[in-house]
């Protein structure tokens, strides 16, 4: 039966640590603009101090969020495929799963919007690279950024467009997958889940910016170790990897 009576009652939003500072520093700033007594450059120091406030609280409104939102994020199937042939044939010798960019942000989307993050991307390109830089904005105002670059992709039959595509989506998927730490999985990992220890963070991280240090060909690397992401990497893997383009740069550096 329902009761013609009854109130609905709605969901009040509080307002948060950000919203609260925010006031009373306006507060102050407003009390202070009105007061003849005041100084410009006092007036100043309190714009500047509201700013380094609100940013202060952003940050902080960012960190109590991301915990959350790291936790209900999925893992991602890998359901694409990097196929290597033979060369000049068309016998396969190399097939190893990626997860797709369109599967993870199709699932990460949700999780994202139910606690107040957005994620973006800005992308520069120079003659036969391409970066892009993964955004990762909350409604507080803080946001963090990790970059991303890969050379023209240039296997296959690719054409010059087709190239920039593939190294787009590529970029995406890295830059994406990193500033988030999200996971993937294999639909078959043929028993390897055992025996292979993943990197820890900081390390991968280390092998990203030598990679975009050194300009290495990442499908080189992935394709040497035989995975589909550098996330698959073992620690030892990336420690040999890490260890060899820091022998590159260094070599770079002798040669000016």
């Amino acid at each position: 039966m329902v009761d013609g009576n009854a109130i609905t009652v709605q969901a009040v939003r509080l307002p948060s640590a950000v919203d609260m500072e925010a006031v009373e520093m306006d507060s102050i700033i407003y009390r202070a603009a009105r007061d003849k007594d005041v100084p410009v450059e006092k007036l100043e120091k309190l714009y500047d101090l509201q700013k380094r406030v609100r940013e202060d609280a952003a940050r902080r409104a960012f960190d109590e969020a991301f915990p959350g939102m790291s936790a209900e994020l999925p893992e991602i199937d890998k359901r694409g495929k990097i196929i290597i042939k033979e060369k000049g044939g068309d016998k396969i010798i190399q097939s190893t799963p990626y997860a797709l960019w369109e599967d993870t942000a199709r699932l990460i989307k949700p999780v994202l919007t139910k606690h107040g993050f957005g994620l973006s991307f800005r992308i520069s390109q120079v003659p036969e690279r391409i970066t892009v830089t993964a955004v990762l904005s909350h409604n507080g105002g803080h946001r963090e950024e990790t970059s991303f670059s890969a050379p023209i992709d240039s296997t296959g039959s690719k054409n010059n467009v087709q190239g920039w595509g593939s190294s787009l989506s590529y970029c995406k998927r890295y830059a994406g997958t990193t500033i988030l730490n999200l996971v993937t999985r294999g639909e078959d990992d043929d028993g390897k889940a055992a025996g292979h220890q993943p990197a820890d963070d900081n390390t991968l991280s280390a092998l990203l910016k030598l990679i975009e240090e050194t300009g290495a060909d990442v499908a080189w690397i992935c394709n040497h170790y035989s995975v589909g992401e550098l996330a698959d990497l073992s620690k030892k893997q990336i420690a040999e990897a890490i260890a060899g383009l820091s022998a590159r740069k260094r070599k770079a550096k002798a040669n000016g």
